[in-house]
């Protein structure tokens, strides 16, 4: 394969007014051509929905939902995507340039993959930078990993903002996130693929997770029980 992939970007946007002009450039800025920008609005109420518009680029569809959550959001994008491949970007995360570039790679070297991803980097307002890549692998590697849990057993390599799969894996219709959960739920649709197909993987650190930031899910929340997404692993290994 040399031809270079279509790829759709899937953008969730609840209250990212100050982040969500920044998270698209980012991917408007790649080397490589992004097919369409799809930015779900899941019943923002700040102005994040009128910058958009702002944004002049035809690639670029806004399209407004009641509020009914990230993963719904995420699911609304997938039904409306016309690429090849679908990437992920939530409005206040970035791609670091190369990051399309890298994934296209991927996709011509392991064309039998499922999954495309890289590794990331944690950010914080503060400048604090922390990557997250495997570390008993050389810097820069692709690889087609097999054992997806032995892996994801040593760290969380990966991020739903890194990821890029193929638009006909969702031709089955239970590949989707699971409505109605705040944590873990874009996990449990990775595990779900990565059961399933092996998962080609750039380790080198192309996205920005920005961490902190104000009414996210993994700032605001106390895990005090087990995650479902981790219940419904358990499940399908027993």
């Amino acid at each position: 394969m040399t031809k270079t992939p279509r790829i759709s970007v899937v953008m969730p946007l609840y209250n990212k007014a100050p982040y969500v002009v920044e998270a698209i450039q980012s991917v408007l800025n790649q080397s490589i051509r992004v097919e369409e920008i799809i930015v779900i609005d899941d019943g923002s109420t700040d102005d994040g929905p009128a910058i958009v518009k702002t944004i002049s680029d035809p690639r670029i569809r806004l399209i407004a939902q009641a509020n009914a959550g990230v993963s719904v959001a995420r699911n609304n994008g997938i039904a409306l995507a016309n690429g090849d491949y679908i990437a992920f970007l939530d409005a206040d995360d970035l791609y670091q340039p190369g990051f399309l570039a890298g994934i296209t790679q991927l996709i011509q070297t392991f064309p039998q993959a499922g999954m495309f991803c890289s590794a990331y980097t944690s950010f914080w307002a503060d400048g604090k930078r922390e990557n997250r890549c495997l570390r008993s692998t050389q810097a820069c590697a692709m690889l087609c990993i097999e054992d997806f849990y032995a892996a994801w057993s040593k760290i969380a390599f990966t991020c739903t903002n890194a990821i890029v799969v193929p638009r006909a894996l969702f031709n089955d219709s239970s590949l989707r996130f699971p409505q109605g959960e705040k944590l873990g739920e874009d996990q449990d649709l990775w595990f779900r693929v990565a059961e399933r197909t092996p998962v080609a993987y750039l380790n080198t650190p192309l996205v920005d997770y920005r961490m902190g930031v104000h009414g996210s899910a993994t700032q605001n929340q106390t895990v005090l029980e087990i995650l479902p997404c981790y219940t419904r692993l358990s499940e399908r290994i027993a």
